[in-house]
């Protein structure tokens, strides 16, 4: 389960799910791209799959975990980085990439998700309005 109003991992995790139920070309073109691999375990084969980076920056994108506010402020001495980006994106690699391998992921009949989007409140972190999703399990599930 993922909570909403827990932190940006788990929000940009909420997006990409809506985007890929959205859009479920996108799914099926990830889903290929998985079922190529021998293991899901490998973060550094992750890292280098075009189609799963690009589904993760692509919702990072249109859906910031941070809308507003997160400008920071670096020290005079140089570049100032979030030290938690690098753990955040190989998290969401590997959390979009186990989902992807096992699920199809569509909206419940009558549902289009939308409201996930329309009723987001921006208090620091997004916090995605209601989303119902139906995850069924994948007939060829290779992991």
């Amino acid at each position: 389960m993922i909570d909403r109003n827990s932190d940006t991992v788990a929000m940009t995790m909420i997006y990409i799910c809506y985007r890929l139920a959205k859009d479920p070309e996108q799914l099926e073109k990830l889903q290929k791209e998985l079922d190529t691999l021998d293991s899901l375990e490998d973060l550094k084969v992750l890292q280098a799959l075009p189609h799963l980076n690009g589904v993760i920056n692509e919702t990072l994108r249109l859906h910031p975990a941070v809308p507003t506010g997160g400008l920071r402020q670096a020290p005079a001495s140089g570049p100032y980085y979030c030290i938690g980006k690098n753990l955040a994106l190989s998290e969401l690699r590997f959390v979009t990439a186990l989902l992807a391998s096992k699920y199809n992921i569509t909206f419940p009949a009558g549902e289009n998700g939308d409201s996930c989007v329309e009723d987001m409140v921006d208090q620091f972190t997004a916090a995605p309005g209601q989303l119902d999703l139906v995850f069924s399990k994948r007939k060829n599930d290779c992991f």
